[in-house]
């Protein structure tokens, strides 16, 4: 048996092992299936090729043959899936004309050969060099691609021309001026290519270099370990079967164990050998983690991530995200899928980009169908990539463009100051990076938390304290101004002193309100009929009062239904028309809409009278703060915040001076049908 024997029973064996593995990882993706069937027929076609050399006989050669003349169409069924359409009229025209004459002409050859080979091989010289030569549609395939994609990145240059040059090699005994070093080499160079684009389809895209190293080391080192475990085994048992069968026992329970760690110990020393390009980018995304602790605040988290991301993926348009803070933001599906990834040990970043190529790529319809879902939601936003904020839950997610997507076609950064990423491992440590920023935003709630919970108990204390010692002689002054005569010299002023000890026990009541920890107790309520009640008590409490302002209800939705504290949450809309009269409004409308997918109810308040300055924006739900020093407490929207906050929702001024003030208040909520 000769070297060219030898190597193709390699090639057999490197061939099945990567039509076995690579479908196993993504079962239902047409490009690991149509490389599975490649690679099947690789095996085929040289384990019969050693198998004739080892027996003869000339039926294995005849399998040799009839498998050799279907890997032209099997490479180009793979290629078609793997680039794509042209995007030349004529270059996809004369792609669909070699997949049809690679299909005819293997049917014809095998028709043909089945039928003669009765008459003896030595008669179909002919026919036989017709076969030899039946994946010249592949080559021109290559040729193809390799003219008409311009500009082609060099990996992929490097992986077509690769195909190329082992065609023109593994040519097995067929050119007979090639001699048998030729084709032995060709055999060995096809294993390896077999290797590096089972892994970048395993990968879903074309891996870099120090990727591609690195798996490559990785396989080597195993290869090399394992063989030197058997040589000294054989070496050692000699012709002894029982000694045989327990080595071989002992050293196959080894190698299960220490296959995994010793991959990671190798894949982990080639990688440190070949990160130095990327070290100054990896060194930012460290320095960026550490400042990410010393944060206090959301808005110093978010700063920071922010610019993190616009140094390291050359990003712009980022959006941010928070759960805890904006509720109406909404995206289950993206969030569901990059989960789902999560868990699978697949890249939870998202891009539109990514999600086409699978959905291009993948065999099963109902799989199609629930990625195209995926890629629709994804496609409201005007973003190309979405970046999950996971620690035990979900935090938030960011929205962002990035100026150089790694992908197939990306070859250099095309960020602005030479910043951005050209290859997914990189995103590989931001996912890292997130997971990380995620934790210390959960800290940072947590601190803020906490140390709500302290100031409002210290505060308690201090309000009940308060209480006692303010209303104890409020009431002794309010006692002693209702025994002075009304319509003596100082009835005017009694009037006065009755009117401010009142002021004075509401802003005492509200105090202690504001100090108090809110446990709203929440029970099912249809918003329309409830807004109705709502408006006739605010209006009748008006006309009591001798109140010139009209609340109405505008016209929404009337199957919305909402989890709430049904008094607590009039307390936030009296509150709020309130302020309205005390601006100089005669008109107060409350509206109610449905926002979609967030399930949110949303609530405007508009009135027509002041409106607020957009100065006053940021102080308006901070305690004590008012702009009616004389009659407002500074506390109505400190405590209606507090109210909205524990049903889990949010209260936001959207105003203009112009036309009044606007308050959009969000609870969650359903519709009844």
């Amino acid at each position: 048996m000769n070297i060219l024997a030898q190597t193709a029973l390699l090639v057999a064996l490197t061939s099945l092992g990567m039509a076995l593995s690579t479908p196993t990882r993504q079962l239902q993706n047409k490009l690991s299936l149509s490389f599975s069937v490649l690679c099947g027929m690789v095996f085929v076609w040289s384990l019969s090729f050693f198998l004739e050399k080892v027996f003869g006989g000339g039926r294995f050669y005849s399998a040799h043959l009839l498998s050799g003349i279907w890997l032209g169409p099997a490479g180009l069924f793979f290629l078609r899936i793997w680039i794509g359409r042209f995007p030349q009229l004529w270059a996809e025209f004369a792609s669909r004309a070699l997949w049809g004459l690679s299909l005819a002409s293997a049917t014809i050859l095998g028709v043909a050969w089945t039928f003669g080979i009765t008459q003896g091989e030595a008669s179909l010289p002919l026919l036989k060099e017709l076969m030899y030569f039946s994946p010249a549609p592949l080559v021109l395939q290559l040729v193809l691609i390799l003219a008409t994609r311009r500009p082609l990145p060099l990996r992929e240059g490097v992986v077509f021309g690769g195909a190329l040059f082992v065609l023109a090699f593994s040519t097995m005994d067929h050119v007979s001026w090639m001699g048998h070093v030729l084709p032995s080499l060709g055999n060995l160079l096809l294993c390896v290519y077999l290797i590096l684009v089972g892994q970048a389809v395993a990968q879903q895209k074309f891996l870099d270099l120090p990727q591609l190293i690195t798996r490559f080391v990785v396989l080597l080192v195993l290869a090399l370990v394992l063989t030197g475990i058997y040589l000294l085994l054989v070496s050692w048992i000699e012709k002894n079967p029982a000694l045989f069968f327990l080595n071989s026992f002992a050293v196959s329970f080894f190698v299960v164990m220490s296959l995994n760690p010793l991959q990671r110990w190798v894949s982990a020393l080639t990688d440190r050998l070949l990160a130095s390009r990327d070290a100054d980018w990896l060194k930012s995304l460290e320095q960026s983690k550490l400042d990410l602790r010393s944060a206090r605040t959301v808005l110093a988290w978010e700063n920071e991530v922010r610019q993190a991301l616009e140094n390291a993926l050359a990003a712009n348009q980022i959006k941010v995200v928070l759960t805890h803070r904006d509720i109406t933001e909404n995206a289950p599906l993206l969030l569901a899928e990059s989960q789902q990834r999560r868990q699978s040990g697949r890249l939870s970043i998202l891009t539109q980009s990514l999600l086409r190529a699978e959905i291009d790529r993948t065999a099963k319809a109902s799989e199609r169908k629930r990625l195209g879902s995926v890629l629709d939601e994804f496609l409201l936003s005007p973003f190309s990539a979405f970046l999950p904020l996971i620690d035990s839950t979900i935090k938030g997610w960011i929205f962002l463009n990035m100026e150089s997507e790694p992908s197939r076609e990306t070859e250099k950064p095309r960020g602005k100051h030479g910043t951005g990423i050209n290859s997914w491992r990189q995103l590989r440590d931001v996912e890292h990076y997130l997971d990380d920023a995620a934790r210390s935003l959960s800290m940072i709630l947590r601190v803020r938390d906490e140390a709500e919970r302290e100031r409002l108990a210290t505060l308690g204390e201090m309000a009940a304290g308060l209480a006692h010692e303010i209303r104890n002689p409020l009431g002794a002054i309010q006692g002693a101004a209702q025994l002075l005569p009304v319509n003596s010299e100082v009835g005017p002023w009694t009037q006065v002193i009755r009117d401010e000890v009142h002021r004075l026990n509401h802003v005492v009541s509200q105090f202690l309100t504001y100090s108090k920890k809110i446990a709203p107790v929440t029970a099912p309520v249809e918003l329309h009929s409830w807004l109705i009640r709502a408006v006739e008590r605010l209006n009748s409490a008006h006309q009591l009062s001798n109140i010139q302002a009209k609340v109405r209800l505008e016209k929404g939705p009337e199957d919305l239904i909402i989890e709430i504290d049904a008094e607590a949450i009039f307390q936030v809309l009296e509150n709020l028309v309130r302020n309205s009269v005390q601006a100089g409004a005669s008109e107060i409308s409350i509206q109610a809409e449905f926002a979609h997918p967030a399930k949110v109810a949303v609530l405007l308040i508009r009135d027509n009278g002041r409106g607020i300055s957009p100065d006053d924006f940021e102080k308006l739900f901070v305690p004590f703060f008012t702009t009616k020093p004389s009659t407002g407490t500074g506390l109505g929207l400190s405590i209606s915040q507090r109210i909205i906050q524990s049903h889990h929702g949010v209260i936001e001024p959207v105003s203009s001076e112009s036309v009044g003030a606007c308050f959009r208040i969000q609870l969650p909520g359903r519709r009844s049908s």
